[in-house]
């Protein structure tokens, strides 16, 4: 009855995101696994749920294996043509959810904290949404590294419509700003290709927007790690989200790591630098990891969660998980119970002992800039006392991606611009030990002409586009004891 109760939850929390109940089916697949180990199996569980309001007739799913992973096995029937692993699922009733898993071999040559992802799609497709000032462009974003070539990132329209409008992209370089343009307006089916010529080992990440009235606009953000490297940059990856613009896809990325054990969580993505900023529109995958490492095999796993009130509890969905469970929430606590999880000791079988819950769960829209959003969970085995995991931490912002840092040669002062190339405005963040002084902004056009001063006592400020057009700009900013830096901004449309 549980199990009923959440299924129709999870239909409600959909249907108020939709709008209003469509008359087809809507497929949405959640996959994750506990993490990869190199030269080692890993078992990658999929849960796949018709939240429409009509069976599906012919349902699918499709498993895409990047280069580090083999396939293995399946706990359904499965075909692989290349790259990909086919579930032909069929008729798939209104409401119903399907959990299901596929074993890969992880390449014994996978590099110690190198992210790997692995990306799902469900078919049928989007039903027939019409949504206030939509358009009916649907944009999917492809990443794909051409050796030392280039890395390049295929935009495509698959909606029934042109865009009516034209998208602003970002292109960063590990955790820096590269590069800033715009998706031009495409119509339906139609693709264009954004390239970065000659790689360096660097983790580049795309991201762009649907366009206005969009019924599911999750910010677009896609990552390619390590294209035309040695040397190649780790650990960038997954502070961005992972999500190509499909609803009906998932993507879970993870680090290699040289083993997996004990308890925690893990808020993906990570957040962006040391204060894990995130975007307001990013939806969070969270993950709970345990492991019975007692004498005596675990029947019953129960997970309490209390959600963070700047977490919007109408875009909860629960993912993919190790065993089969149950969930509910009330006032704000999740629990989630396996059951029958029957983990053995982890002395008597390793793999066995270990399990996962993973979930989806959006920003509240109310949030204000630098709200923290922190979450600790509580796992029960058995009768035991409860353990407590991790402690994830996020920090929500805007405009927070740094372009380059500037430091002159004494090194007392630095400064940061987010971004650059500014649209609106751009924030200039002072370090160091000279930031706490009375420091001077001065803004030059091309022409050398001095057009916009500025001053601060605390480290920062916020440059206001006002009337200033597109283009390149110089800036110089110091103090009254003499430390000075300088650069170029850039203004955008």
């Amino acid at each position: 009855m549980l199990r009923q109760i959440s299924i129709f939850l999870a239909l409600l929390f959909f249907l108020n995101a939709l709008g209003a109940q469509q008359n087809c089916p809507f497929m949405r697949v959640s996959i994750a696994n506990d993490g990869w180990v190199a030269c080692d199996n890993a078992v990658c569980r999929i849960r796949l749920c018709n939240e429409g309001g009509q069976a599906a007739t012919n349902a699918r799913v499709v498993v895409t294996l990047p280069a580090e992973l083999e396939y293995v096995g399946a706990s359904i029937p499965a075909f692989v043509v290349g790259r990909e692993v086919n579930f032909n699922i069929g008729a798939f009733a209104a409401g119903n959810c399907l959990d299901f898993f596929l074993t890969v071999a992880v390449d014994c040559d996978a590099a110690p904290e190198a992210a790997i992802c692995l990306g799902a799609s469900a078919t049928p497709g989007m039903c027939p949404v019409s949504a206030p000032g939509w358009d009916g462009s649907d944009l999917v974003v492809r990443g794909r590294c051409y050796g030392a070539d280039s890395v390049s990132f295929t935009v495509q329209n698959q909606g029934a419509a042109a865009m009516s409008v034209a998208t602003n992209y970002i292109i960063t370089e590990d955790h820096l700003m590269k590069t800033q343009g715009m998706v031009p307006i495409l119509p339906p089916f139609d693709t264009t290709v954004i390239s970065v010529p000659m790689p360096t080992g660097k983790t580049y990440t795309f991201q762009t927007t649907q366009t206005p009235g969009h019924p599911f606009p999750r910010p677009i953000s896609v990552s390619v790690e390590g294209c035309g490297g040695p040397p190649v940059s780790r650990g960038y990856l997954l502070q961005y989200p992972q999500h190509n613009g499909d609803v009906h896809s998932d993507i879970f990325c993870d680090e290699v790591s040289a083993g997996i054990a004990g308890l925690d969580k893990t808020g993906f993505p990570l957040g962006y630098a040391d204060e894990h900023w995130i975007d307001r529109a990013t939806e969070l995958d969270y993950r709970i990891r345990f492991q019975n490492t007692g004498p005596a095999t675990v029947q019953t796993v129960t997970l309490t969660d209390t959600l963070s009130d700047w977490l919007d509890l109408s875009t909860f969905r629960p993912g993919a998980a190790s065993h089969l469970y149950t969930w509910s929430i009330q006032n704000r606590t999740l629990t989630v119970v396996f059951p029958s999880a029957q983990l053995p000791p982890a002395t008597v079988n390793e793999p066995a002992s270990r399990g996962f819950f993973s979930f989806h769960i959006g920003v509240s829209p109310d949030a204000p800039n630098g709200t923290l959003i922190e979450n600790t969970a509580r796992v029960r085995l058995n009768n035991q006392p409860p353990a407590l995991t991790d402690t994830t931490r996020h920090r929500v912002g805007e405009n927070f991606l740094v372009s380059k840092v500037y430091t002159p040669d004494n090194e007392r002062l630095s400064l940061q611009i987010r971004p650059n190339p500014m649209g609106e405005s751009a924030e200039f963040i002072f370090s160091g030990t000279d930031a706490g002084s009375t420091m001077l902004l001065q803004l030059f056009d091309a022409a050398g002409r001095l057009i916009r001063t500025m001053e601060t006592q605390t480290g920062q400020l916020t440059l206001e586009r006002g009337d200033l057009t597109a283009g390149v700009y110089f800036f110089r900013c110091g103090g009254h004891n003499g430390t000075r830096v300088s650069g170029k901004l850039i203004v955008v449309r």
